[in-house]
């Protein structure tokens, strides 16, 4: 019996030891896995970080760019008002010039008329 006991006892300390180093094995592929992942994660966060820092500089430089042309717009809005407003004048103008047409083609007409009534 005892010796049997024994016989188990070195069967399961060998089947232990298998599985140990089986574990030992699976355990190193995990950590290499686990370093690829890691790795290549940095990779990402790296260029990430670099395409955030080329982002913060183009929009510096459109900022540059926009400050710079500010101006310009500006000045255009500002033509383009007076222009608006002009346009604006010249109709009311041009309605009561329209009007006035109006009232003496129609008194040509009425002086026409009297004209061939007087003949």
């Amino acid at each position: 019996q005892l010796l049997t006991d024994i016989g188990d006892l070195k069967q399961d300390i060998a089947s232990g030891e298998e599985e140990v180093v089986q574990l030992r094995k699976t355990d190193q592929l995990e950590t290499q896995e686990s370093n690829f992942v890691q790795e290549e994660l940095n990779n990402e966060i790296m260029e990430l970080d670099s395409n955030i820092i080329n982002s913060q500089l183009e929009l510096v430089k459109l900022q540059d760019k926009f400050e710079e042309m500010k101006p310009v717009f500006e000045e255009l809005e500002q033509t383009y008002s007076d222009k608006q407003q002009h346009y604006e004048e010249e109709k009311k103008i041009t309605v009561a010039k329209k009007g006035e047409k109006q009232v003496l083609e129609d008194k040509i007409l009425k002086l026409k008329r009297d004209i061939k009534r007087l003949q």
